[in-house]
């Protein structure tokens, strides 16, 4: 979405230097071009860095493609503002910048409907993950549940038999003398 941003920030910029009618009002406007090109050399850097799978490789091999037309077309806009022609650079903007800006947006939607997709399925193989996990962890509890109550039972009876067989054995009176 930056690199959008990006673009229609130089859309605008170019829009304003068409309706400014003071030179360092348009000039300020023509200075925002290559800043903005630069963000966006940043963030194409970035993505290049980014991107491991195929599909989304190929998407931005698609947007770096019609980038270039984007930039020449853009050029030849300013040039015509710089030599003064206003006309000639509306016709050009309209004609020129338009149509690649709008197959540029395309490919970049492209690229964000693909990364949106690849979050959405990476966030469901987090979440089956999880209730597996989940799962695992109740019947290891069960297990755990299980045996403690074997263990219990065992010990306990390890105890009660002993003193069964105790209780069976007769006590024998023998009389307290007190002596002294």
């Amino acid at each position: 979405n930056s690199v959008k941003g990006d673009i229609n920030q130089i859309a605008r910029s170019m829009r304003n230097m068409l309706i400014l009618s003071q030179p360092a009002q348009v000039e300020e406007e023509a200075q925002r071009i290559p800043a903005s090109r630069a963000k966006g050399t940043d963030i194409y850097t970035r993505l290049d860095k980014g991107i491991q799978s195929a599909k989304g490789r190929e998407l931005l091999q698609a947007m770096q493609d019609i980038r270039k037309p984007y930039a020449d077309a853009v050029d030849g806009f300013l040039q015509l503002s710089k030599q003064g022609q206003k006309e000639a650079a509306a016709q050009h903007l309209i004609d020129k910048v338009r149509p690649v800006q709008t197959a540029y947006f395309k490919a970049i939607d492209a690229q964000i409907d693909y990364q949106e997709q690849a979050a959405g399925t990476s966030g469901n193989e987090v979440e089956a993950t999880i209730n597996q996990l989940i799962s695992r962890l109740m019947i290891v509890g069960l297990l755990a549940l299980g045996l403690s109550i074997v263990v219990a039972m065992w010990v306990s009876r390890s105890i009660t038999r002993p003193v069964q067989q105790a209780v069976g054995v007769k006590l024998v009176h023998v009389p307290y003398k007190g002596g002294g």
